[in-house]
């Protein structure tokens, strides 16, 4: 994130306008950069300088950037951010401060003339960020006590130009209390809860429903395997007793049929023999009445007595 940041920086444009007596630094879209600021304990809510020259007063919001506390780094990264800018600004004008001032502009000179945004009292360092003319900005503001921290969103619009000092302009566009930050973070917490508890009941619902769908397709496909099963039975059985009587009443019938043919036989048989029967009584009679028809013959031997 910070290598992303620093090559960022490099590639800002700046653009000096007289008129405005100002340096306004932009990217290639023509956009102020911008970064956020670690959770800084507040100094002093609100500032003011006046310009006597244009009877304005410029606001400020005053934050400690002390690290004793940074664990994270987080202030020592964000340091590094706001000091490598004013290196770049001072190579800047370095480089056209005879086009933009007339003049040239040695090392000490530069230290000189161009203020960095971190001063120092006492013991501690603080940074000075602008306040806009955001009546919204403001009204938050007027609720800040000396000693709350606070979270910014900030910009990079430039440097200020006048006749003995060039100021970094950093500009607040919104900020973030650390008790509002943990309410936001409870909340999510509390989201993220109910969250995970939806879709943990989604995943329990769709587990349930997918039991319940595969029960039931089990319950159907028991049902119709049988009630296939049954017809499949049924029509098997029906098909093989079908053919199972045929073949039985084809056999009965056959054998039915050898039997009356054996029985006609066996009957014509049995008249055959009373038929011979007849038969050979008829030829004896006729044979008998024959023999009575026939003449009786004389015998030609001599009966010799002695």
């Amino acid at each position: 994130m910070i290598n992303e940041n620093v090559d960022n920086l490099y590639n800002l444009n700046y653009n000096f306008v007289l008129n405005d007596r100002f340096i306004h630094v932009t990217n290639k879209e023509g956009q102020y950069f911008k970064c956020q600021t670690p959770f800084l304990k507040i100094l002093k809510p609100t500032h003011t300088t006046l310009n006597k020259k244009k009877q304005i007063a410029n606001k400020y919001l005053i934050l400690e950037t002390n690290d004793d506390l940074d664990f994270n780094n987080q202030i020592g990264e964000f340091m590094f951010i706001i000091n490598k800018i004013h290196e770049i600004s001072q190579e800047k004008i370095k480089q056209n401060s005879l086009e933009w001032f007339n003049t040239e502009f040695d090392e000490i000179g530069l230290d000189i003339k161009i203020k960095r945004p971190i001063d120092q009292h006492k013991n501690s360092e603080f940074i000075r960020l602008s306040i806009p003319n955001n009546q919204y900005i403001e009204d938050e503001i007027n609720y800040l006590q000396k000693g709350n921290y606070l979270l910014c969103n900030i910009i990079f619009k430039g440097l200020k130009v006048s006749n003995d000092y060039i100021t970094e302009d950093w500009e607040l566009t919104d900020i973030m209390t650390q008790e509002k930050f943990d309410e936001l973070q409870n909340s999510e917490l509390y989201n993220d809860v109910i969250l995970d508890n939806e879709v943990l009941n989604e995943n329990i619902n769709e587990n349930v429903n997918e039991n319940i769908n595969e029960n039931i397709n089990e319950n159907i496909n028991e049902n119709i395997n049988e009630n296939i099963n049954e017809n499949i039975n049924e029509s098997v059985n029906e098909s093989v007793n079908e053919s199972f009587n045929e073949s039985v009443n084809e056999s009965v019938n056959e054998n039915i049929n050898i039997n009356e043919i054996i029985n006609v036989r066996n009957k014509k048989n049995k008249q055959k023999p009373q038929e011979n029967k007849d038969k050979i009584k008829d030829n004896k009679i006729k044979k008998n009445l024959n023999n009575k028809e026939k003449p009786i013959q004389k015998c030609s031997r001599k009966i010799i007595f002695t």
